[in-house]
């Protein structure tokens, strides 16, 4: 069942969807606003974008691995240097996406929704290419740094 607008209509993608262009961020703003009756730019959503297969692209060392993230993944960390972290990562990624080609969903997300709710990491599935169609104790790396994200600037005040 997919989503339908409050006159009861499904929600439908416009033409065919392509998820390297903008139009998967469009997309995705015309469902929530055709739901809500609610532009999305002005609703609390937090978007994560994530930079997908990160061990596939030549990032730069502080972007790929995330350090922060491995390197302080058992401890306690106050909030506010969680948040820190998390939101000077999400600048570089940002700039990482833009170097990939990716300005498009960066100016479709900042456009559609509120800017300051939009972040950016890098993430991998498995950190590691696969051999003869195979992964040799594939681990992913980076993965919960969108949930971060999304939990540790959910609750907080826009102002």
């Amino acid at each position: 069942a997919g989503l339908a607008r409050p006159g009861g209509s499904p929600v439908t993608p416009r033409g065919n969807v392509s998820l390297t262009t903008r139009a998967i961020v469009d997309n995705l703003a015309n469902a929530i606003e055709s739901v809500t009756g609610i532009a999305a730019r002005d609703q609390d959503h937090i978007i994560a974008i994530a930079i997908a297969k990160a061990d596939s692209i030549a990032l730069t060392p502080n972007i790929w691995p995330p350090r922060f993230w491995l390197e302080h993944s058992e401890e306690n960390i106050p909030l506010p240097e969680v948040q820190r972290a998390l939101s000077a990562y999400s600048a570089q990624c940002r700039g990482a996406l833009a170097a990939l080609g990716g300005s498009g969903i960066i100016g479709a997300a900042e456009t559609r929704f509120d800017k300051r709710r939009v972040y950016y990491s890098a993430v991998s599935a498995t950190n590691q290419q696969a051999f003869d169609g195979t992964w040799c104790m594939p681990e992913p790396v980076g993965c919960s740094i969108p949930l971060a994200q999304i939990l540790c600037f959910g609750d907080t005040d826009r102002g």
